[in-house]
């Protein structure tokens, strides 16, 4: 196509606005009106991106990967599993999406795959917190802001009260995965 779709739209977007509504008070009304959640979602989720993006292009996502690594004692290694599944819940607080899986688990993965433990556990153990219960509670992610926004209640008031049930919820997540077999820990 001749203009990408998204870049289209915004700047009819932006004419439409200019022409319609002159007046830069009303064109500020109108948004506070229609969309004040929306644009807080927007500011959210590029500044999510833009510390996602200088946390994994200047090397300290990596490092903070081999800081974690680094705390398990060799002895608990075999363990690693139920490490990852019971911190990932509050990891989902500190790292999005593409740090955690593109940062954190590759280096955790390789690192315990050398004490025997496979690479695939870790992932499992992973996700019964991090990409399902922590994704509600995780200020890096805008749709949990645009939810609390639009019920009135304060992010961090749904922190508060969520994350306990989320924690909880991902320990119920890991027993019976580790009871099905989906995961073993190797002592």
């Amino acid at each position: 196509s001749f203009i990408d779709p998204i870049f289209a739209f915004m700047l009819a977007f932006v004419v439409c606005l200019v022409v319609n509504y002159p007046d830069p008070d009303m064109q500020r009304k109108l948004i506070d009106d229609h969309a004040k959640e929306l644009m807080l979602t927007i500011g959210v989720v590029i500044s999510a991106g833009a510390l996602s993006g200088i946390l994994k292009e200047s090397g300290m996502a990596e490092a903070m990967a081999k800081a974690v690594v680094a705390a398990i004692p060799q002895s608990f290694g075999a363990a690693a599993t139920l490490l990852v599944g019971f911190l990932s819940v509050p990891m989902s607080m500190f790292a999005d999406v593409d740090t955690w899986s593109f940062g954190i688990m590759p280096v955790m993965s390789n690192a315990v795959q050398a004490l025997g433990v496979p690479a695939v556990d870790i992932a499992r153990a992973g996700l019964t917190g991090f990409g399902t219960l922590g994704f509600p509670v995780a200020p890096l992610n805008g749709a949990p802001f645009l939810l609390v926004g639009l019920l009135g209640v304060d992010f961090s008031d749904h922190q508060r009260f969520s994350i306990k049930y989320a924690w909880l919820t991902s320990a119920f997540l890991m027993t019976v995965a580790l009871l099905m077999g989906v995961f073993t820990i190797r002592l």
